[in-house]
């Protein structure tokens, strides 16, 4: 699977190649369960979607990039991308910042949801240099700013 995506007014295009065919369903399913259980009746295997994602980010970050940037190119995820930016693209950072951070900058000059969903990454274990380029590239008002967060500024 792979070719080109006009997503937030942005055409994308990357090569994907997903350990499974059905794995951004999976965490789909998972970030709806998260975020409304109740609408949800079924964990639809929740808590496995989700270390399947972060055990991709620490075994095969590149694969785990691709899933992420399929992810913000699909409408389907526009409600989740702060599970997406807070979790496994945080943690592709913290471990393999250096090699992804000049995808991710372009990638954020490029679209402007995926740049606009950075400023919910706080970092975490984040070298410095990578913390800042991230900062760099983010939308000056994230999610955070927005409301999803309450009034925590």
């Amino acid at each position: 699977m792979g070719g080109a995506y006009l997503h937030c007014g942005v055409a994308m295009m990357e090569s994907i190649a997903l350990p499974a065919p059905d794995f951004l369903e999976r965490w789909l399913c998972w970030a709806q369960w998260v975020k409304t259980p109740a609408a949800v009746p079924q964990p639809c295997s929740a808590p496995r979607a989700a270390w399947e994602f972060e055990q991709l980010v620490r075994t095969e970050p590149e694969s785990a990039w691709q899933a992420i940037v399929q992810a913000f190119s699909d409408p389907r995820f526009d409600g989740h991308h702060d599970l997406l930016v807070a979790g496994p693209l945080e943690e592709l950072l913290s471990l393999h910042g250096e090699l992804f951070i000049e995808r991710l900058e372009s990638l954020a000059t490029q679209n402007a949801c995926f740049a606009f969903a950075l400023s919910g990454i706080w970092g975490l274990l984040m070298s410095e240099a990578v913390f800042g380029r991230v900062q760099g590239v983010w939308a000056r008002r994230g999610w955070c700013e927005q409301g999803a967060w309450g009034d925590l500024r």
